[in-house]
């Protein structure tokens, strides 16, 4: 974006915004985390983020939209080559498809009711395994990689839970949460 001469405003606030989207969007480990953490349905949870997350993308779009309508040399116009609508279509079919099979295999699955979270992140990664078979990028390489990644974000899961209920177990030990609720609570303001 910086070398279409977008600013700097333009060029990261809208990208630092979309983080907030992503983490009500399913599907997303945030959620999944905060669903074990508070012991709520995690497919019911992912779904209820679909309908806010559509609101906010939407809000965004929009104040993008106004702010380069106010202040153009914020994102200047620049030409985009030209692509036939057959190479637009079959890039779609392509690219997109099998991307949005994925998403419905693990969204979809859960929506319909035809899989718990556990079973819908299976069927997303067989999908996601079978993709990669067919477009011929199932290599030992890229096999080590999701492995790595999958240990990486399951430790970090763990060691969050583990660090909360910690937490939660030293205030109840200390008395310390019930301390602070009666000195709130014997406060002498209005409610």
């Amino acid at each position: 974006m910086l070398k279409r001469g977008y600013s700097k405003n333009m060029s990261l606030g809208p990208l630092m915004g979309v983080g907030t989207v992503d983490a009500l969007i399913p599907p997303n480990a945030l959620t999944v985390v905060l669903a074990s953490l508070a012991n709520i349905d995690v497919g019911q949870l992912l779904i209820a983020g679909i309908v806010p997350g559509m609101i906010m993308s939407s809000l965004y779009f929009a104040y993008v939209l106004i702010w380069c309508r106010i202040f153009p040399n914020e994102a200047p116009v620049y030409d985009v080559p030209y692509v036939p609508l057959k190479a637009k279509v079959m890039a779609t079919l392509r690219y997109l498809l099998p991307l949005g099979l994925i998403i419905f295999m693990v969204i979809g699955f859960m929506f319909l009711g035809v899989a718990t979270p556990t079973e819908a992140a299976a069927t997303g990664t067989l999908g996601s395994f079978i993709l990669a078979l067919a477009y011929k990028r199932l290599t030992w390489e890229t096999m080590k990689k999701a492995v790595m990644g999958t240990v990486k974000v399951t430790t970090m899961i763990f060691m969050i839970i583990i660090v909360s209920s910690t937490y939660g177990e030293i205030l109840a030990f200390t008395g310390s949460a019930s301390g602070m609720t009666n000195f709130i609570t014997k406060l002498s303001i209005s409610p």
